[in-house]
C-alpha cells in the first residue's frame, strides 16, 4: 500500500478480508456520529490512522485552562479496523469529529481515496431524514444506494423504506456520490429524525439505522445500552417539551374568563 499524503499511520495496515467502510461526521440530530462511536465503543477497534486536520481545519480560537493558553485544537479524523468474527467482510470504521467549513469536498475525497487503498469496495454512511410528526414511537429507516443492484439485495430486509427522491446535506451524503464517481458502492441507511429537534442529539434514530447496518454487514453488537440511552433522551425531550408548553399557556394565552371580564368593563 502506497503512502497517502495527509495520512499518519498508527500502526502497519493489518490485511483485511473484502473491507466494507463505515464513515461517520456530525448531522442532523447527530445520528451518524453518535451510532458509529456507540460501534467504536463496543467494539473496541484499534486504531489504523489519523488525517491531518491541517489542510482541512482552522481553529477560531484557543481553550484557555487554569488561565493557561492550550495549544490549537483540532477535530479528529480516525480510521479504526474492525476483524469480523465470522471472517466473511472485515470493517473500517471512519469517524469524523467536525465537517470542514470549507474544505469539505477534499476532506471528503480523501477518506475515499484511504478506503481504495485499504481494498474497500463499499462505503456506508448514516443519517437523518426529517419528520414532521412530533411523536414517532416507531422510527422507520429509508435506505439508498449508489446502483440498482445494491437496492435489490437491500430490499430483502423487510424493514427498510425505500423513498425515492431525496437529499443527503453534509459530508455523509456527499461521500457516497465522490465514491460513486470512483466506481466504488455506496449505502446511506436513513433515520427519522422530528424537525424541532434537528439541532439536539437523537440516541433514537440511531438505534434505528444501526439495526439494519448490522444485519447488512452480519456484526452481532448488543443495543441495549444505546436503547436505554433513546428512552432517558425521549423522556427529557418529552419533559422539555411539556415544560415549555406550559410556560406559553401561562406568558402568552389569556383565559377565557378573564378576556370576559375584560369586554364586561369595556
Amino acid at each position: 500500500i502506497k503512502l497517502i499524503k495527509n495520512v499518519i499511520r498508527l500502526r502497519r495496515w493489518p490485511k483485511y478480508n473484502k473491507p466494507i467502510m463505515i464513515a461517520s461526521w456530525p448531522g442532523v440530530g447527530n445520528v451518524s456520529l453518535i451510532a458509529s462511536r456507540f460501534l467504536k465503543e463496543k467494539l473496541d477497534p484499534p486504531g489504523l490512522a489519523f488525517i491531518d486536520p491541517l489542510p482541512f481545519f482552522t481553529p477560531s480560537g484557543i481553550i484557555v485552562e487554569k488561565n493557561i493558553i492550550q495549544e490549537p485544537q483540532f477535530p479528529g479524523s480516525i480510521l479504526y479496523g474492525i476483524k469480523s468474527p465470522k471472517r466473511k467482510r472485515d470493517v473500517i470504521l471512519f469517524i469524523g469529529d467536525s465537517q470542514p467549513v470549507a474544505k469539505g469536498y477534499e476532506l471528503a475525497e480523501m477518506v475515499v481515496e484511504v478506503a481504495e487503498q485499504l481494498g474497500v469496495d463499499t462505503i456506508v454512511t448514516l443519517a437523518a431524514v426529517l419528520s414532521a410528526s412530533y411523536n414517532i414511537e416507531t422510527l422507520r429507516v429509508w435506505a439508498v444506494a449508489t446502483e440498482e443492484k445494491i437496492l435489490s439485495e437491500l430490499r430483502k430486509d423487510k424493514g427498510l423504506l425505500f423513498r425515492g427522491e431525496l437529499q443527503i446535506a453534509g459530508l455523509n451524503g456527499l461521500l457516497l456520490g465522490i465514491a460513486k464517481m470512483r466506481n466504488m458502492n455506496g449505502i446511506c441507511f436513513l433515520g427519522e429524525v422530528p424537525s424541532h429537534l434537528t439541532q439536539v442529539p437523537y440516541p433514537k434514530a440511531a438505534v434505528a439505522v444501526l439495526e439494519p447496518l448490522l444485519r447488512y454487514l452480519e456484526l452481532d453488537v448488543e443495543l441495549s445500552d444505546l436503547r436505554k440511552l433513546a428512552q432517558e433522551s425521549e423522556a427529557e425531550i418529552k419533559k422539555l417539551s411539556q415544560q415549555a408548553m406550559s410556560e406559553y399557556l401561562e406568558n402568552f394565552t389569556t383565559p377565557i374568563w378573564e378576556s370576559g371580564e375584560e369586554k364586561e368593563e369595556e
